[in-house]
Formats: structure tokens, sequence, C-alpha cells
């Protein structure tokens, strides 16, 4: 995740819409394509996050 969508994602508690992703350079072929390999977590609709520790065991 570049630096500019980690700051908004930490002021929110580690999570991030998919507005932000896009206004960080993120177009939807690359949201989708973070999900599928695991990397961002699908929360609900439009909003993401990194998968935590204990989601990557």
């Amino acid at each position: 995740m570049g630096v500019r969508l980690e700051v908004v994602a930490a002021r929110r508690g580690g999570w991030f819409s998919r507005r932000d992703a896009i206004a960080a350079g993120y177009p939807d072929a690359d949201l989708r394509r973070e999900v599928a390999s695991g990397r961002w977590v699908h929360l609900t609709r439009g909003a993401y996050a990194e998968p935590g520790p204990a989601a990557l065991r």
C-alpha cells in the first residue's frame, strides 16, 4: 500500500474506502487484484483494509 493510502487508513483505524484508493492512484483493477491476492481484505461495499497478523497465519 502506498504512503498516501496508509495515512488515510491510519486516520480511520486501519480501513480505507474505494474512493480513497482511487484518489491514491489505484484503479478498480488494482483493488480487485489486491483483494484476490490477499494483500487487502474487502470489508463491506466500498471499504477495504490490509489483513492483520492473525489473518496471515
